[in-house]
């Protein structure tokens, strides 16, 4: 494993190469979520003391109830962007249409499930 520790700002973010933060871009599938799972994992994201991030939320065509509860977890964040497929269309074209909607800005990606707590 290579590790290269990069400088603190003194706001907390990381720099890797350059004077901003870079962007990470979180792709999210979710489906019918376990309300418990669902709000560890957007606590857990909110919480992050590394700021300069968005995460692009993609539904499988949930319920409405389900897909309700996913709005209401979300609460308007503006680093969350959310959006609900018509049809089921299996976990891997959901993730693939997330990277989709992630900004051309984006430096760092990573793939999150609906229930990494």
């Amino acid at each position: 494993m290579f590790v290269v520790k990069e400088p603190e700002r003194s706001d907390g973010n990381q720099t890797i190469g350059s004077a901003h933060p870079p962007k990470v871009g979180i792709a999210m599938a979710t489906f019918n979520p376990g309300l418990a799972y669902f709000l560890g994992q957007i606590h857990s994201l909110k919480n992050q003391t590394y700021t300069n991030w968005k995460c692009v939320v993609v539904d499988d065509c949930s319920s409405d109830k389900n897909f309700q509860v996913i709005l209401d977890v979300i609460d308007s964040d503006p680093r969350v962007e959310v959006h609900q497929k018509q049809t089921n269309q299996g976990s891997f074209r959901v993730f693939e249409r997330a990277l989709t909607l992630l900004t051309p800005d984006t430096t760092l990606i990573c793939y999150c499930d609906q229930d990494y707590v």
